[in-house]
């Protein structure tokens, strides 16, 4: 299943994103997770952030082993293929569409 925490703006959402998060929240699911989108369109990122274009999103950790969270990230990475670049962030997990070439 997938949440999404209150006040997260879906603005711009592009359809790579979409297909990123379903692909995501599958990995949680595998491993017994509740998936849980914190941020899309809303909140405060860096400058030209993707966040701002609906080309990012970001994934709850809270209350997941730290040594989890690590393989979530790299199975998340590999699940979404090189078009994304996913990050742990220090509360989060951190993924946007960013194709090479």
């Amino acid at each position: 299943m997938i949440s999404i925490k209150a006040g997260v703006k879906l603005d711009d959402l592009r359809p790579q994103i979409l297909l990123g998060i379903f692909i995501a929240s599958s990995v949680y699911g595998k491993h017994g997770l509740d998936f849980t989108i914190t941020s899309v369109s809303d909140g405060k990122h860096m400058l030209n952030s993707k966040h701002y274009v609906g080309q990012a999103f970001d994934m709850r950790t809270r209350g997941i082993r730290i040594e989890l969270v690590s393989t979530l990230v790299e199975e998340i990475r590999v699940a979404l293929g090189d078009n994304f670049d996913v990050v742990l962030e220090d509360s989060h997990i951190h993924a946007e569409f960013d194709p090479k070439g």
